[in-house]
C-alpha cells in the first residue's frame, strides 16, 4: 500500500507505537516496578471517546453512554428522556440510520452486538398473557319443552304422575290399553300405584308405566283380569 493513501492519523500512530515498543524494550536495565507500568501505558492507545460518525441527533444528552470501543454511522438518532436513556456495550457497531427510542424502560445493548442500518430500536416489553375468554356458567333448571320432558321420563324410567296419564277418554286410545300382561307395578312420585305392562294390538312391552285405570271403563275388567291372572 502507498504511504500516500494512509491518512496522516494513522501515520502518526503508527510512529508513536514503534517509538513506544523500543522504549519499553529498553527497559532491561530497569528494575523500578513503576516504570514499567509508565511505559506499558504509553503502549496502549485505547481511545477514550467513541467513533461516531455525524451527523447525530439526540434528545437530553443525560443518560446516554456509549463504551469508547464502539462504533456509531452516520444518522444516528437517540431519543432519550430524563428518566431512561440508552446503553452502548463494548464493540458494538452500530449502522447507518439507526434509530434508538429509550421511552420509559431505556435501552441496553450487550457488548459485541451488530446492528444493521435502519434499524428502529425500542425498550424491551415481555409478551403479555393472553386473556382466556370467560366461560358462560351452565345455567340450573332451565326448562325443557314439554314433549322433550316427557320423553326423557319415558327413557329414564321416571314415575309418570296421573294428571300425565289422563289423557285416554277418547276412542283412539282404546286399543292401546288392552292389556295382555302386567310385568310390575311401583309407586309415583305422588305415591300412586303405577304398571309396567305389555299391551294388545301386537305391540312389544309398552316402556310408559300407567295408572291402575288405563282408558275407558269399558276396558277397566280386561285391565283388572290381566293383572290378577284371570285373563
Amino acid at each position: 500500500m502507498s504511504t500516500r493513501l494512509i491518512p496522516d492519523e494513522l501515520r502518526a500512530a503508527g510512529g508513536r507505537c514503534v517509538a513506544a515498543c523500543h522504549a519499553f524494550n529498553d527497559l532491561s536495565d530497569v528494575r523500578s516496578p513503576h516504570e514499567r507500568v509508565r511505559r506499558w501505558f504509553n503502549l496502549d492507545a485505547s481511545t477514550l471517546i467513541p467513533f461516531v460518525q455525524a451527523p447525530v441527533r439526540r434528545e437530553y444528552v443525560l443518560r446516554m453512554n456509549i463504551h469508547p470501543s464502539a462504533f456509531v454511522d452516520r444518522c444516528c438518532i437517540i431519543v432519550d428522556t430524563p428518566t431512561a436513556g440508552a446503553l452502548v456495550g463494548a464493540r458494538v457497531v452500530v449502522g447507518l440510520g439507526v434509530c434508538m427510542y429509550a421511552g420509559d424502560r431505556g435501552i441496553v445493548i450487550g457488548d459485541g452486538a451488530l446492528i444493521g442500518g435502519g434499524v428502529i430500536i425500542i425498550p424491551y416489553a415481555p409478551p403479555q398473557p393472553r386473556r382466556q375468554p370467560e366461560i358462560e356458567p351452565e345455567r340450573e333448571g332451565e326448562e325443557k319443552p314439554d314433549d322433550e320432558t316427557q320423553i326423557e321420563g319415558r327413557e329414564t324410567g321416571e314415575p309418570v304422575s296421573d294428571e300425565e296419564m289422563d289423557d285416554t277418554d277418547g276412542e283412539e286410545n282404546v286399543e292401546e290399553y288392552i292389556v295382555e300382561e302386567v310385568l310390575d307395578s311401583r309407586l309415583s312420585g305422588e305415591g300412586l300405584l303405577q304398571y309396567s305392562v305389555r299391551v294388545g294390538g301386537g305391540y312389544a312391552t309398552d316402556p310408559v308405566w300407567h295408572p291402575k285405570k288405563p282408558g275407558p271403563p269399558e276396558d277397566f275388567d280386561i285391565w283388572e283380569r290381566a293383572f290378577t291372572g284371570d285373563g
